[in-house]
């Protein structure tokens, strides 16, 4: 979960982007590796998403989608969340991940991660900006994402234990576990899926951290922990011998 890239200067920690509400602190071995850092590297800037992910109504989910999946997808969508009327069905997916889920006012690692930079004066920089992040989820062909979409509406009710469970499994540093745990999921099985959130990004992410690799900073490299395990891992391409941060 917490590794240094031999020879470099570089640690790549596999981060939670969100913790459950019960459980909003950072575990030890996170707070030290903040610690350690003089530069911080993480996966994407959410402040700048702003409109980057909206689309006109034409190419939103209740033009794109069967009528009785748009229904099953309007009736249960939160006011509070961003209106589905500009929403491409892709993102529609992710977020039905995080509702009936109790989390963290705080947000999740990369959140604290962003604050501990700004008290502290270290400077952050990102892997990906929010258009290529929405590229890469576009690419999901749209039968894809509607699968994935009933299957998230068909198992709403066990978002909050999956949260917990994901918690656990990240504090005690659980990897292997994590990634079994993924594996059973529509979304880290499905080809199209794992494709565009790990296998194009993590490829697309190698350019940065070899930069970093060539830096006398400290560089901290904060990446989803999944990125970090299964076939075409960041580790993995990197191709650069590691070891584990005790």
């Amino acid at each position: 979960m917490y590794f240094e890239l031999t020879g470099t200067n570089v640690r790549i920690l596999g981060s939670l982007h969100v913790f459950p509400k019960a459980f909003p602190h950072w575990p030890r071995w996170a707070v030290d590796a903040a610690a350690w850092a003089e530069h911080i590297i993480l996966e994407l800037d959410g402040q700048q998403v702003g409109g980057t992910f909206n689309v006109p109504p034409e190419l939103a989910c209740q033009a794109l989608l069967p009528a009785d999946t748009w229904h099953r997808l309007s009736v249960c969508w939160p006011n509070a969340y961003p209106s589905l009327h500009e929403m491409p069905p892709w993102r529609a997916a992710a977020l039905l991940s995080t509702l009936n889920r109790e989390e963290s006012p705080t947000g999740g690692l990369e959140h604290g991660y962003t604050r501990w930079a700004e008290e502290n004066h270290i400077d952050v920089a990102y892997l990906e900006t929010a258009t290529e992040f929405r590229d890469a989820l576009s690419s999901i062909p749209l039968p894809d994402v509607e699968a994935l979409m009933l299957d998230a509406l068909t198992n709403l009710g066990r978002n909050n234990d999956k949260l917990l469970r994901l918690y656990q499994d990240w504090k005690g540093r659980k990897l292997e576990v994590m990634f079994r745990r993924a594996q059973k999921e529509l979304l880290c099985s499905m080809p199209s899926t794992r494709d565009a959130l790990f296998g194009r990004r993590n490829s697309a992410w190698l350019p940065k951290i070899e930069a970093a690799c060539k830096s006398e900073r400290r560089t901290l490299v904060a990446v989803g922990a999944l990125h970090l395990c299964g076939p075409g891992n960041v580790l993995e391409l990197l191709g650069r011998p590691y070891s584990t941060v005790k």
